[in-house]
């Protein structure tokens, strides 16, 4: 009666049984390494971003001085 239940697994597929219970951990640390990644990128941009924006300030500056000076003429 349980004979249609009975079947052998190949040594292959129970390795990979075993090999997919460490599947977890790698997704959890490539999603920690990669938050890790995106928060640097991240930090990255903001530093451009106000060395950017301190550039701008200062042309700005330039370019109106060099203004007022031309509206003297």
């Amino acid at each position: 009666m349980l004979d249609s239940f009975s079947y052998r697994y190949q040594d292959y597929d129970i390795e990979r049984f075993y090999y997919m219970k460490i599947w977890p951990q790698q997704t959890q640390a490539s999603l920690t390494e990669g938050k890790q990644l995106c928060e640097a990128k991240r930090e990255e941009f903001n530093n451009k971003l106000e060395n950017d924006k301190e550039a701008f300030k200062n042309q700005i500056n330039v370019f109106r001085q060099e203004f007022d000076f031309l509206k003297e003429f």
